[in-house]
Parts: structure tokens; sequence; C-alpha cells
């Protein structure tokens, strides 16, 4: 088996891969830009604050959210979450969980086709949601070239070893 041959299960599987990998970048970043520019849509309610309180995630140094639940004036239950990324400070989070003491009033944005969840601020989509998704399909075309090449190098290699079997039957 020569060098060449010896690399082309390695390009197939690097190249699938990074295919994967590189699509669910794209697509999480994408759904994100999607729900956001959904979130835009929604009308604002007015909601009393029941509680407010920072959530962390497993761990000391994973991401936290606040989490607020409120009531509209007809009584219906709404939660709210505001995620936080990992370089939040305590302060920061403190200062957000102050905007929303018990029994105080302000705007969510419930979510029409999930009316238990709201949003509490809305904003367009960062800058970083549209170079994750190109980052994550530029791995997938990356990705895609090396899984081409990858079958390439394979039909040749089977091309050379069908040459060779013919030959040796040939010569018998």
């Amino acid at each position: 088996m020569s060098p060449r041959e010896s690399n082309v299960p390695l390009q197939l599987v690097v190249g699938a891969f990074m295919i994967a990998l590189g699509s669910m970048f794209a697509l999480a970043a994408h759904d994100e830009r999607a729900q956001a520019y959904e979130a835009l849509s929604w009308r604002p309610v007015e909601v009393t604050v029941i509680r407010a309180e920072v959530v962390r995630d497993r761990g000391q140094n994973s991401h936290a959210r606040l989490e607020v639940w409120a009531r509209t004036d007809e009584g219906r239950a709404l939660d709210c979450r505001l995620f936080f990324g990992k370089v939040a400070t305590q302060a920061d989070m403190q200062r957000a969980t102050e905007e929303f003491p018990p029994g105080a009033r302000r705007e969510v944005y419930p979510d029409p086709a999930q009316p238990g969840r709201a949003v509490l601020y809305r904003a367009a989509p960062s800058a970083s949601t549209y170079a994750v998704t190109a980052l994550g399909a530029l791995v997938a075309l990356l990705g895609a070239g090396v899984l081409g090449l990858g079958v390439r190098n394979l039909i040749r290699v089977l091309a050379r070893r069908r040459g060779d079997r013919d030959g040796v039957a040939a010569s018998r």
C-alpha cells in the first residue's frame, strides 16, 4: 500500500467530520439569528415580576442566566431568561437581577408560538452570529473539499488495483 493509498481513509473521515462540525455551527448560529429576528416582531406586554435570580450551569466557570418569573395582568405566567457569557462578572449579574425586583412592572416580549416564554430584551443578531455562521460554512466547505479529494484518491486506488488484477489475468 503506497502512502497515498493509506491517506484515503483519513481523508474520508476528516472530510466527513469537518462537514458535520461546520454544518452544526452554521445551523446553530442560523437558528439563533432567526430567533432574534423573529423576536423583533413580538408585541410587548406589561408584566409584574414575581422573582428574579441568577442561575449558574454546573461548574464554576460555566455560563449563567438570569431567570425572571412574571405574571401578566390576565394572570398568565411567563418565564423569561437572559443568558450571560462566561465573561460576565458577578456585579453584572447582580445589576441585572436588581433591574427586576419582585412587584416591579416591566415590559417583556412573549413568544406567540410558546406563550409561557418571553424575551426580556429584543435586539438584532450580533455580528458574532454572522461570523460563526460564516466560519461554520467555511469549515463545511473545506471538509467537502477534503472529502472530495479522498473520494478521488479512492477511485484512483481502486482503478489501479483493478488494472493490476486485469494485467495479471491477461498474462496468464
